[in-house]
C-alpha cells in the first residue's frame, strides 16, 4: 500500500522533541526523514530518562522512522555529506556563518 508522503525526501536538522516529533510523523506518513546531528554527541534529547536498557526513551519515541547521521558541519572536514542538504546547502551554510567566499570555495571544489 502506497503511503502519503512516499516520495517525499526530509532533512531533519531538529533536536530535543517538538522538531523531531513533527519530522517523526512525516516519517509514519512515508517520507525518507534524514536526521542529521551534530557531531560529536548528537541530539540533546539522548542524554533526557527515562532510559531504556541505556538508551533515552525520549529520543526513541521521537525518532522513530528515521535513517541518521551525525555531520561537524561548522568545519570543512564535516562537510564530505553535505550534498544531502541538496538544493538549500549554501543556506544552511549561511545560516552557520560561512562567508560568501568560503561557500564559493567549497562549490569549485565540488564539496557542496
Amino acid at each position: 500500500m502506497q503511503q502519503a508522503l512516499q516520495n517525499m525526501k526530509v532533512i531533519d536538522l531538529t533536536q530535543v522533541l517538538a522538531g523531531p516529533y513533527c519530522t517523526m510523523v512525516l516519517g509514519d506518513l512515508g517520507a525518507d526523514v534524514i536526521k542529521v546531528e551534530k557531531y560529536p554527541h548528537g541530539d540533546d534529547s539522548r542524554i533526557m530518562g527515562p532510559y531504556v536498557e541505556e538508551e533515552s526513551y525520549s529520543y526513541m519515541m521521537a525518532n522513530r522512522n528515521k535513517r541518521g547521521i551525525r555531520l561537524n558541519i561548522k568545519e570543512e572536514a564535516g562537510l564530505g555529506p553535505a550534498p544531502l542538504l541538496g538544493q538549500h546547502t549554501k543556506e544552511v551554510l549561511a545560516e552557520l556563518k560561512y562567508s560568501e567566499e568560503k561557500i564559493r570555495a567549497l562549490e569549485e571544489n565540488k564539496i557542496i
